[in-house]
């Protein structure tokens, strides 16, 4: 199992690689070889990718040339990596195999909401409507994607109210993750360089930026020949460039 996994792995690199050398030249050469390898599975959807990428007007295409163009190869990999071995192949296989075994549906995707709490009211949102008593614990969270993970779900969408009235958690879910890019560094081969980014940074607190960043420094102990770099993103652009220069110099002093 381990070995077809490589080998689809492989495959999968090779064509990421073509799609950057020359995505006009090599993205239907990709669906032909997508074609022969998925046999009769995901016929439709491979079908409606072809149609898109036929269409120069698609906005689907432009989305795809988007990541060939903008995103690091190597991030491409892992995410088209999850998204067609782990969520479509191997977790596809596992999913049609329990429904024909306990006769019921298994769920591709999970959507989870950890908090309903919100006084947005954003329009189309559905979050302050339900209150704000309803809440997932991480131990749920968990709990769920590992019953998850067993029938063969890769793919999970957190939604819900204002993730900031849960800012233990936030913190405690940082610190975990940041432990496993550790121990992940500690069994791999190769240089690493660790970065944290607070996401939506300008719009966060500035105290809660900062505790959240010291917390991963903590657990990675950076050294000056070791460094840690802290990214600090403009993910909406909320303020006038002084004010972004505020925050960072705020950052840089605590």
């Amino acid at each position: 199992m381990k070995l077809v996994h490589s080998l689809e792995q492989f495959g999968l690199d090779r064509a990421i690689d073509m799609a950057y050398k020359d995505p006009d030249k090599n993205l239907m050469k990709i669906m032909d070889w997508a074609d022969k390898f998925a046999g009769d599975d995901f016929v439709g959807a491979r079908r409606a990718i072809r149609k898109e990428l036929e269409d120069k007007n698609s906005p689907y295409q432009k989305y795809i040339t988007h990541i060939i163009n903008d995103i690091n190869p190597d991030v491409a990999k892992t995410l088209l990596g999850n998204f067609f071995l782990n969520a479509c192949l191997a977790g596809w296989k596992r999913e049609d195999e329990l429904r024909n075994k306990l006769d019921c549906n298994i769920p591709w995707a999970i959507l989870m909401d950890p908090t309903s709490a919100c006084n947005l009211h954003c329009t189309g949102c559905w979050a302050a409507e339900y209150g704000n008593k309803l809440n997932l614990s991480l131990e749920e969270l968990d709990d769920i994607m590992c019953q998850g993970k067993n029938m063969g779900v890769y793919f999970y969408l957190l939604t819900g109210g204002e993730p900031m009235v849960r800012k233990e958690d936030i913190i405690k879910l940082a610190v975990e993750g940041a432990k496993l890019c550790a121990e992940y560094r500690e069994k791999t081969p190769g240089n690493f360089v660790f970065e944290y980014s607070p996401e939506s940074f300008t719009g966060t607190e500035p105290e809660f930026a900062l505790e959240i960043c010291n917390a991963v420094i903590d657990v990675w102990k950076p050294t000056p020949e070791d460094k840690v770099i802290i990214n600090l993103p403009v993910t909406v652009e909320l303020s006038m460039p002084h004010g972004y220069a505020s925050q960072i110099e705020y950052m840089n002093d605590n």
